[in-house]
């Protein structure tokens, strides 16, 4: 049996520490190095540069890094996954060019109606009169949509012409970091979050989630990375999944490879349901978060080799493992979130978990994957960000999940912590 292989994850989100506790459990993989160490990160991974991405590429060739898995949209797009394949290491993650599928919504747009993926109609807006000029001939509900990246906060649901103006005005003051949007008309039905692991124009589907973007329930409050999800999404099946594949999914990898982008990494797909019918809301070019967290503990094996392979450009080597137990994750946020996170609180524990966050009993259906958290020098864990934690369940039944996901939920404290409590209703 070859040595197991040190890995790099490129990252320190929920999102990583769910990758990482994933691989963490592969006989393949060895070592496990992270760029960013949130507080549960910081007892098992160990440290890897991030200052810029060359530095990170020598520091892979100096561990012999024989997978590297880059994580959020922002250093893909920033071209990470370039920079670190230039060098020899076998990177899951898309290229930069391949990335602009989430960096920039328009050319995501673009794609979709070259390739005659549904999609909700819209319009590239410059200024203020191209948003006014929208809103004359078309009515509400609008959704504004900030062309760059933006931690899942630059979408705005406008009930009138009046709000989506003013969030038209925000984004084109720069707040989001684009000074580019699009006005797209409302689709209603029930959205899916469907991701697939892919290279070139192979892929294999994971389970499909559903997210919860808004702070509280019932949808209300302002847009966030994800206040949580579950999996799978309560309307899914295998008839949806195929079609997701035929016609969203493999069409989008087609495009991309014959434009000189061939994609390999996680794609991502923002899907509404609607009569049966499915229509394309956004496409990301990484795993979603909190869907990471919801959906990764499902998977009943090994997720290395899938990696591994699609990094190597073999995926057809490979086959994912298969889900189990539904599952439902609950976001736990700090103070002020998201506008002006509070940071540097204590989280305490306590049943089921450890005085470190770990499970205490012999349950081992539920996780708490930490984001915003560091640890402080007398060893204490602190709030350091927005979304703090996602604290997962699984269950034979969905209801069952949900339960015992808040159950779990209560075994965490710090100050002005907020969660939503609809999470899988």
């Amino acid at each position: 049996m070859p040595e197991p292989a040190p890995v790099l994850i490129v990252g320190g989100g929920g999102r990583e520490h769910a990758i990482a506790e994933s691989l963490r459990r592969s006989p393949e993989a060895g070592a496990i190095y992270i760029t960013r160490r949130n507080a549960a990160c910081a007892r098992f991974a160990l440290p890897a540069p991030a200052a810029n991405y060359s530095e990170t590429a020598a520091f892979c060739r100096e561990k012999k890094i024989q997978l590297a898995v880059v994580g959020p949209e922002a250093p893909l797009a920033e071209g990470a996954a370039d920079i670190l394949r230039a060098e020899g290491i076998a990177v899951f993650g898309p290229s930069q060019k391949a990335a602009k599928i989430e960096s920039s919504k328009i050319h995501a747009k673009q794609l979709m109606e070259e390739t005659g993926i549904k999609t909700p109609r819209y319009s590239r807006c410059e200024n203020a009169e191209d948003v006014a000029r929208w809103c004359a001939k078309n009515n509400p509900p609008f959704v504004v949509k900030a062309d760059g990246l933006a931690a899942g906060k630059g979408v705005f649901v406008c009930e009138k012409k009046e709000g989506a103006q003013k969030a038209a005005a925000k984004i084109f003051s720069g707040e989001f970091g684009a000074r580019l949007l699009l006005m797209e008309e409302y689709c209603g039905g029930e959205e899916a979050s469907f991701i697939a692991i892919a290279e070139g124009e192979s892929a294999q589907p994971l389970p499909s989630s559903r997210d919860y973007k808004r702070l509280r329930e019932g949808g209300e409050g302002p847009n966030t990375g994800g206040m949580g999800a579950i999996s799978p999404s309560p309307s899914w099946n295998d008839a949806l999944s195929e079609t997701a594949m035929n016609k969203i999914i493999r069409p989008a990898l087609s495009a991309l490879a014959k434009a000189g982008s061939p994609f390999c990494g996680f794609l991502y797909a923002g899907i509404v349901i609607n009569n049966g019918e499915l229509s394309v809301l956004e496409f990301n070019c990484r795993l979603g978060d909190p869907e990471a967290q919801a959906i990764l503990p499902r998977l009943n094996g090994d997720i290395f080799p899938a990696l591994f392979c699609a990094a190597r450009g073999e995926l057809n080597k490979c086959e994912l493992p298969k889900a189990q137990k539904p599952s439902a994750c609950v976001v736990l946020a700090s103070e002020g979130y998201p506008e002006s996170p509070v940071a540097g609180d204590e989280i305490t524990f306590s049943k089921p978990w450890t005085e470190k966050g770990e499970p205490s009993g012999d349950d081992n259906d539920i996780f708490c994957f930490h984001a915003g958290t560091k640890l402080r020098d007398d060893g204490k864990t602190v709030t350091d960000g927005g979304r703090v934690m996602s604290v997962v369940a699984l269950a034979e039944k969905a209801e069952a999940a949900r339960e015992k996901a808040y159950r779990a939920a209560e075994g965490v404290s710090f100050r002005g912590m907020q969660f939503r409590r609809d999470i899988g209703e």
